[in-house]
């Protein structure tokens, strides 16, 4: 069943089970991209995704999907299927990508440029420096504890060490590298 789609085309068919949103809905993540003639968009598992045309002339498909879309100024289609969707741009364009709230952002996407340069991925949202800080937050107690256990190992005391060495001598092969151990220990505390 064929649905008309008003895009400024006389009789522009849409059989696909994408859906078209005209209603603006706050979105939780939005992402401009500007877009040269001939450049390709590659957004995989972007299923729940909107792309909106802001300016120039889009062609879309999708994988597993029969159908093919263009999307024109003011435009927007929801990206119905999982795996690959490729966005080519006919003339120079601005794509706006939102993903709602709720929904989950693509894997990826990549834009691949029409002169034949080296493509490349386009992240959808900075870190935030709340998971900034909680890395570095992190990386201080791993460190804070790595300190202590180099404190600990540096006041045992000798006797402890080889003491260590007298309870393991000769139970297995562990015993040579437990031995060589204790001696650079020993000439290391000297």
């Amino acid at each position: 069943m064929a649905s008309y789609v008003n895009t400024g085309i006389a009789k522009f068919a849409s059989t696909s089970t994408a859906q078209r949103v005209t209603t603006s809905v706050a979105s939780a993540l939005v992402k401009p991209i500007a877009l040269d003639r001939g450049n390709v968009l590659r957004i995989r598992n972007g299923a729940g995704t909107r792309i909106r045309a802001a300016s120039g002339v889009l062609w879309i498909t999708e994988e597993n999907s029969p159908d093919d879309h263009v999307l024109l100024p003011g435009d927007t289609l929801m990206l119905a299927q999982a795996g690959l969707a490729i966005v080519l741009a006919h003339r120079p364009a601005r794509v706006i990508l939102e993903v709602p709230p709720g929904s989950v952002a693509p894997s990826a996407v990549e834009m691949a440029l029409a002169d034949g340069e080296p493509g490349r991925r386009i992240a959808l949202a900075k870190p935030s420096t709340t998971s900034l800080r909680r890395l570095v937050h992190r990386f201080a107690i791993a460190l804070r504890e790595a300190i202590a256990s180099t404190r600990t190992i540096a006041r045992t005391p000798i006797s402890r060490w080889n003491a260590v060495h007298a309870s393991t001598a000769g139970t297995s092969r562990s015993h040579k590298v437990e031995h060589a151990v204790t001696e650079e220990w020993s000439l290391w505390r000297k």
